[in-house]
């Protein structure tokens, strides 16, 4: 039994479309553990970060520092900074991978 040619036609789209949603899916699961990758390197970084700024820096830009963050402090601050960092690097990396894929296509 074979299908009439709208069948087949359709099939072949439907072929494409779980194709297409597979890669999607397969995207946003890449993306959601990049992100959780983010968060948790992001807190040891925070407190080496919060640390650092503990030990070298001066009473006066303490205050300062203090003043401009509110009452969140400076760990708040190191760890967003840190997750900024972390993700802005790994979108780096992924448009570096990106345009040595198309020079090696061409």
């Amino acid at each position: 039994m074979s299908l009439p040619p709208d069948d087949k036609s359709l099939a072949a789209k439907e072929g494409t479309f779980v194709k297409a949603l597979a890669a999607i899916q397969k995207l946003i699961a890449k993306e959601f553990l990049w992100i959780l990758f983010a968060i948790l390197l992001s807190i040891p970084l925070a407190f080496i970060i919060n640390y650092g700024i503990e030990l070298y820096v001066n009473d006066v830009l303490k205050n300062i520092i203090k003043e401009e963050t509110g009452c969140s402090g400076t760990f708040l601050g190191s760890y967003l900074i840190s997750f900024a960092g972390i993700y802005f690097s790994r979108m780096v990396e992924a448009a570096i991978k990106t345009q040595l894929k198309a020079v090696q296509a061409k």
